[in-house]
């Protein structure tokens, strides 16, 4: 019964946080990577990697979805597609950057991970494999110049 109440009371407060953003989406984008928030320090990447991977982890990105959701855009769509411009995909999906996706896709499938949110940026994994997918996640959006819209 008290985690009935609990799971009530957190959809009220995610209802209201809804209604004050003006009805829009909420953000859960994180959960679906990532079960805990307790995540594995790697030594060889520095300040800004760390902070764009956990950008991409929870959506906080200057992709047009996050800009509309803090009111500096008009709507969440890219122009080019009309697609809804999430990480997901901007990285997975996007016709855009489908050649760089391909040279991504090599590199995840060498490490040993998966195409997808959680293959790139999950913490599942042996860190060798998890570094592997980092960096071919690094080159990419360096490629696709997607790391200036990561990092604002």
């Amino acid at each position: 019964m008290r985690k009935e109440k609990e799971k009530q009371s957190l959809e009220e407060r995610n209802g209201n946080m809804a209604e004050n953003l003006g009805g829009r989406p909420k953000r859960k984008d994180f959960y679906k990577i990532q079960k805990s928030v307790i995540t594995r320090n790697y030594k060889d990447r520095n300040k800004g990697e760390e902070i764009n991977i956990k950008r991409l982890k929870v959506g906080h990105t200057g992709f047009n979805d996050t800009m509309y959701v803090l009111g500096k855009r008009n709507n969440d769509r890219r122009e080019r597609c009309g697609v809804k411009e999430k990480v997901e995909h901007t990285i997975l999906h996007c016709n855009r950057y489908a050649a760089e996706r391909e040279r991504l896709q090599e590199k995840v499938r060498a490490a040993g991970h998966e195409r997808s949110l959680v293959g790139l940026l999950g913490t599942e994994g042996e860190a060798e494999g998890i570094r592997s997918a980092r960096k071919a996640l690094f080159t990419f959006s360096h490629d696709t110049r997607l790391m200036d819209r990561i990092y604002k």
